[in-house]
């Protein structure tokens, strides 16, 4: 098992290297937040997001938005080739839905 999959700073770490974090800074959590994250989703690539110094929270606690709405996520986090397509991962997970039945 790769760290990426056991732990949430070296997945959010992987995550960060492949381009697809977008960090949002002082967003208010009653006001912002979740419009932000429907905004982000209407994108074609849509980021995950990383809120951080959210309004009338402690320092430090942050929240993350959209974590799978991308292949290569998904596949981070099964521990699978990020180079697989969508068709092969569905392949894939049919055949092992199959051996579970």
């Amino acid at each position: 098992m790769d760290e990426s999959q056991r732990d949430l700073r070296a997945w959010l770490e992987r995550v960060e290297e492949m381009g697809e974090v977008r960090h949002v800074d002082g967003a208010h959590w009653k006001h912002e937040l979740g419009a932000i994250a429907d905004i982000a989703r209407e994108q074609a690539k849509v980021p995950l997001l990383l809120f951080d110094s959210i309004a009338d929270y402690p320092r430090g606690r942050r929240l993350i938005s959209n974590p799978f709405h991308s292949l290569k996520r998904v596949l981070l986090t099964l521990g699978l080739p990020l180079d697989m397509t969508q068709g092969e991962t569905a392949a894939l997970w049919r055949r092992r839905r199959k051996q579970i039945a």
